[in-house]
């Protein structure tokens, strides 16, 4: 009787969602990516992108452009995020109104590089 206990627990166990969620890395913490954007030649630019996602579900947002005259734009950002399967959503506070849909991108993580796939895909690495 009771090693079909002791069998009972440890299936239960084997079971557990828990072990879907150490499979799949999770995106809480900081990542950065850096890129150099073309749009013209008064409007190339170098991007400085840093994104912090916590397990509450915010998010902030720091971004910096520097463009070749020298001029530097940081702009700042905070809100709130969903995960769904692989579509991340993001609802910025600068950008919220009424009805307003969220930034979404589909997105993987392998180690500590993260794919998103706006603007032809932007790889991420967390710092």
């Amino acid at each position: 009787m009771m090693f079909c206990i002791i069998l009972v627990a440890v299936g239960l166990n084997a079971c557990s969602s828990d072990d879907d969620d150490e499979k799949t890395p999770s995106i809480v913490g900081t990542w950065y990516v850096e890129t150099t954007r073309f749009a013209g030649m008064d409007y190339e630019y170098s991007e400085y992108a840093e994104l912090t996602f916590r397990k509450d579900g915010t998010v902030t947002g720091y971004w910096k452009n520097t463009y070749k005259d020298g001029k530097e734009i940081v702009e700042t950002d905070a809100g709130r995020y969903q995960i769904i399967k692989d579509v991340l959503r993001v609802w910025w506070v600068s950008e919220l109104e009424e009805d307003d849909e969220p930034w979404s991108a589909t997105f993987s993580i392998n180690g500590n590089k993260m794919k998103t796939s706006e603007d032809g895909g932007t790889v991420w690495t967390r710092k």
